[in-house]
C-alpha cells in the first residue's frame, strides 16, 4: 500500500463506482492517469477493489 491507494479509496468512498480513467481525471497534474491505472489492477488483484467497467450505449438517430 501506498499514499496513492488512499487517495484512490477516499475518491471511490466519495463518488462510489468509477473507472481507473475517471479515477485518473481526477488527479490530473499531480499523477499520471498510467500510473493510477497500474495502481487500480494492483488493488483489483489484491481483492480491495471490485471491478467496474462502465457500459457504453449507442445513440441510434432515426431519420425519419
Amino acid at each position: 500500500m501506498i499514499l496513492l491507494d488512499d487517495r484512490i479509496f477516499e475518491l471511490l468512498a466519495s463518488d462510489g463506482a468509477a473507472t481507473s480513467w475517471e479515477i485518473g481525471f481526477e488527479f490530473i497534474g499531480t499523477v499520471s492517469p498510467g500510473r493510477i491505472t497500474k495502481r487500480c489492477k494492483v488493488l483489483l488483484d489484491a481483492g480491495l477493489v471490485d471491478r467496474y467497467e462502465r457500459e457504453i450505449v449507442e445513440e441510434v438517430v432515426n431519420d425519419n
